[in-house]
């Protein structure tokens, strides 16, 4: 890799954290900042809530499985697109170019890749601004704004200023939800068994149970190894066979064993499925609040920070800049304002399930021709070309598969009168990716990858 001999040429890589370039070899880390960082994504109050909300709606036998399939699921797809990503040193965006997407190819992906991240800061922002005016009655506006305006300077440093922030805040948080733990155990007397026991509400079937639980991980399984791979590209590759079950398979562990076990726990033992209120009624007000802070910070420290990068690469197509991803760390933090403004929370349904559609539809291009196209069928190199010198504008082969599969997985799940099939909707749209985009490759026999091909 030619940066790797000449660090120095990179400082403006360096500042933007390495968006547009191969990430070199001197400036790769240790697997515990990583899992530091992923870490972070684990304390969100929104897979308290969501595991909350999945044993309630559906029962605990549905709920576990869904979770030990949605986990088997998700560190499978992770593995494959993290190896590329430290192997390469590169961003799942990078990636995804030289996977059949082509230089101008991955606009699309990377602009919705960071509009996901623009609502989930919102989301996250507009949850950490209604639970500080608990305390403080300001109008919702002035803690929007500040809800927004804070991340910039904790962001402004990137990947280094990030794990220093997510190790300086972890003690405050395990302290405060041990606290929520125990006070919730004396609340029911003991440990609430019926997360092992509770049935389904309604007499509803189990297979229509578990499907419930898998469409709503969908979105999950499909944004996480795209997370995965961008901050697993700092693994040294030699190293990725050692770290990955610290880089990835830990954090991943915890999210779908711990912290969505632990919003059904709170479920069980308080009957309530909103963090929120739930450990308002555990902590009091004052510590309900410093929790929600801490762990909507680091969340959205994840949210903002990937979406900055995905801008920066976007952008970067067009003029280069040496301060770019903190002038979309900027604008990301602004544009969240307005969102929160408008209640963005009612919103979060219907965004959810075609981000789905799209997510898992754009992992199912990327693995195809990782694993495929490139490995089983040899129909390109397995060198990633990603140089706008080198890669041809558009490749029809990736844009093709992801448009075919995103708008199968939407008719399937917006469809009236199609039950349980819609539940699967993004699932399908996953493998329509993986066989298009195989079937595309072999149709063009690769011819549209590299320049002169």
């Amino acid at each position: 890799m030619a940066n790797d001999a000449h660090p120095d040429l990179h400082r403006s890589d360096r500042a933007d954290d390495f968006a547009s370039v191969r990430v070199p070899l001197a400036e790769r880390r240790g697997h515990s900042s990583i899992f530091m960082i992923l870490f972070g994504i684990v304390t969100a109050f929104f897979f308290l809530a969501t595991g909350g909300s999945y044993f309630t709606a559906y029962g605990a036998w549905a709920t576990w499985l869904g979770l030990a399939i949605g986990f088997v699921v998700l560190v499978l797809l992770a593995v494959v697109v993290s190896r590329a990503a430290s192997s390469e040193g590169l961003t799942a965006e990078l990636i995804t170019r030289a996977c059949g997407f082509g230089y101008a190819g991955t606009i699309l992906t990377s602009l919705i890749y960071a509009v996901t991240f623009i609502f989930y800061t919102a989301i996250e922002g507009q949850i950490l601004a209604d639970a500080a005016a608990h305390l403080i009655p300001l109008p919702p506006i002035v803690w929007y704004i500040i809800a927004g305006l804070i991340f910039i300077p904790l962001l402004w440093k990137g990947t280094t200023q990030l794990t220093w922030l997510m190790w300086l805040t972890i003690p405050v948080y395990v302290i405060l939800i041990t606290v929520a733990i125990v006070r919730a155990l004396g609340l029911n007397g003991g440990f609430p068994t019926q997360i092992f026991t509770a049935e389904a509400p309604g007499g509803m079937a189990a297979g229509i149970a578990l499907s419930g639980v898998l469409a709503g991980l969908a979105g999950t399984i499909g944004l996480n190894p795209i997370e995965a791979a961008d901050y697993n590209r700092y693994i040294h590759p030699d190293k990725f066979r050692r770290s990955f079950w610290i880089s990835l398979v830990l954090p991943y562990a915890l999210m779908f064993f711990f912290a969505m076990p632990l919003g059904m726990f709170f479920a069980a033992a308080t009957g309530d499925s909103n963090p929120a209120s739930m450990f308002a009624a555990l902590l009091g007000p004052l510590l309900a609040v410093l929790l929600a802070w801490i762990s909507q910070i680091r969340i959205n420290l994840t949210n903002i920070h990937l979406g900055s990068i995905a801008l920066t690469s976007v952008s970067n197509r067009v003029r280069h800049s040496e301060h770019a991803r903190k002038i979309w760390t900027t604008v990301i933090c602004i544009a969240a304002i307005p969102l929160m403004a408008i209640d963005i929370v009612q919103y979060i349904l219907p965004f959810l399930a075609f981000n789905g559609v799209f997510l898992l539809a754009w992992v199912g291009c990327v693995v195809s021709d990782l694993l495929i196209v490139r490995r089983l069928l040899g129909i390109v190199p397995r060198e990633l070309v990603f140089e706008r010198e080198r890669v041809r504008s558009i490749n029809p082969v990736g844009p093709t598969a992801l448009v075919t599969a995103v708008v199968i997985g939407s008719v399937l799940l917006f469809a009236p009168g199609l039950g349980p099939v819609s539940s699967f909707a993004a699932y399908i749209g996953f493998g329509v990716a993986v066989v298009v985009q195989a079937v595309m490759a072999r149709a063009t026999n690769g011819k549209y990858y590299v320049k002169g091909a």
